[in-house]
């Protein structure tokens, strides 16, 4: 995996994928509130920063067949992208 972390996450992936790159969140859900560790009682907020970075979190593409100028494109794209703020 290539995870960069960004406040941006939805609005980035939305850029990129207009671009013809895909990208991922294979994060989604902090580890303590997923259904296999319930059992520790840990509410939402009880790992704030956990909690932030799983909503940051974006998976690039890499792969061995990706070629270097679908990297350039990849990083162009990323360095590109404008926030609204």
């Amino acid at each position: 995996l290539y995870v960069i972390r960004t406040p941006y996450r939805d609005a980035l992936g939305e850029w990129l994928l207009a671009r013809g790159i895909r990208t991922q969140i294979h994060y989604p859900v902090p580890i303590h509130r997923q259904e296999a560790y319930r059992h520790l009682g840990l509410p939402v907020g009880a790992l704030p920063v956990t909690e932030q970075v799983c909503d940051e979190i974006l998976s690039l593409p890499m792969y061995p067949e990706l070629t270097h100028a679908q990297i350039d494109w990849v990083v162009e794209s990323v360095n590109a992208f404008q926030p609204v703020q």
